[in-house]
C-alpha cells in the first residue's frame, strides 16, 4: 500500500491469524464479511478501488460482487497473481510448490544451524534461542486459505477485472488471463 501512487487514502487489510492470537477465517464469505464492514468504516459509499494479491484477489472479487449488489459503485478491481476460482488443482499445485521451496530452505536452515551448534558446543555455548513460530503461524493461515478458496462458490461480476502477473510463472502453469 505504501507504495501506491494513488492519491486518496488506502485502506490495506491483513488476513485475521497472522497475529497468532486469533484463528484465521474459515471461508472467502466470512472475511468479505469482515472486510466489507471495516471498508464501509471508512468509506461509507463508493466508488471503491479493490484490489487483492493472491488469494486475497478472491476476497477482493466478492467484495466487488457484494458492492455492486448493494447498488454501490465499484470502479476498480485489481486481481494480483489470483488463480480464479474452480482451479482447485492448479492452487494445491501452487501451494504444494512454495512449501517444497519453503521445506528445501528450512532443510537449508537447519544443516546451517547443526553445524553452528556443533560449534556452539565446543565453545561451550549453546543455543537457547526460541523457535520460529512466524512461518507456523503463516502456514495455518494459507492452509487455511487454500481451503477457503476450494470451497468458495464465486457469483458472477458484471464489471471488468484487471489482472496483474508475475514476470514469471512457476512450473509452466498458463496465465491467469486465459484461467479467468
Amino acid at each position: 500500500c505504501r507504495r501506491l501512487s494513488w492519491a486518496g487514502p488506502v485502506l490495506g487489510i491483513q488476513a485475521r491469524g497472522l497475529d497468532g492470537r486469533e484463528p484465521p477465517h474459515g471461508s472467502v464469505e466470512e472475511m468479505a464479511d469482515e472486510y466489507l464492514t471495516a471498508v464501509r468504516r471508512k468509506q461509507p459509499r463508493g466508488p471503491y478501488f479493490l484490489c487483492g494479491y493472491s488469494f486475497g484477489g478472491l476476497v477482493a472479487f466478492e467484495l466487488a460482487q457484494r458492492l455492486t449488489r448493494d447498488a454501490d459503485r465499484v470502479a476498480f478491481v485489481g486481481l494480483l497473481a489470483t488463480l480464479p476460482p474452480g482451479h482447485h488443482l492448479l492452487r494445491l499445485w501452487t501451494w504444494t510448490a512454495y512449501l517444497a521451496r519453503q521445506l528445501a530452505q528450512a532443510w537449508g536452515r537447519f544443516k546451517q544451524r547443526s553445524w553452528q551448534r556443533v560449534f556452539d558446543r565446543r565453545d561451550g555455548v549453546v543455543d537457547r534461542s526460541p523457535p520460529d513460530t512466524r512461518r507456523g503461524i503463516f502456514r495455518a493461515v494459507a492452509l487455511s486459505a487454500l481451503s477457503a478458496s476450494a470451497a468458495y462458490r464465486p457469483g458472477t461480476y458484471p464489471g471488468e477485472l484487471t489482472l496483474f502477473e508475475p514476470g514469471h510463472r512457476d512450473l509452466g502453469l498458463p496465465s491467469s488471463a486465459a484461467l479467468w
